[in-house]
């Protein structure tokens, strides 16, 4: 692992699982391409409101309702910081998981130091 996902001189193995429930309201069978979106606020540089972090193709049938998850490490929240290195900062994180880059209801969490 980059030393610079590292916590307090320990590798750090937190994992992060965002889960969503889809379902098809149509009545034919279709696919869904969900999204997870991420964005991290107070770190050291500006970073995209919406950063498109994961996706799956869902085949649903009608009527149909599947649990999507996803799981993130540590990498997921790590960026090119103001001392140009890869790491992760404190910050508060949203995450989305929405059909869109535009809808969707966010959950927030807290990465501290």
């Amino acid at each position: 692992m980059n030393p610079g996902l590292r916590a307090g001189g320990e590798a750090s193995n937190a994992r992060v699982e965002v889960s969503a429930e889809v379902t098809n309201t149509g009545t034919r069978a279709g696919e869904e391409t969900v999204q997870l979106y991420l964005r991290l606020q107070g770190t050291s540089v500006a970073l995209p409101v919406r950063a498109l972090t994961g996706f799956q193709r869902v085949r649903l049938a009608a009527g149909e309702t599947k649990k999507v998850t996803f799981t993130l490490g540590a990498e997921a929240f790590a960026f090119w910081n103001d001392q140009n290195k890869f790491a992760v900062e404190p910050a508060r994180v949203t995450l989305w998981v929405s059909p869109d880059s535009s809808s969707g209801s966010g959950a927030t969490l807290q990465i501290g130091k």
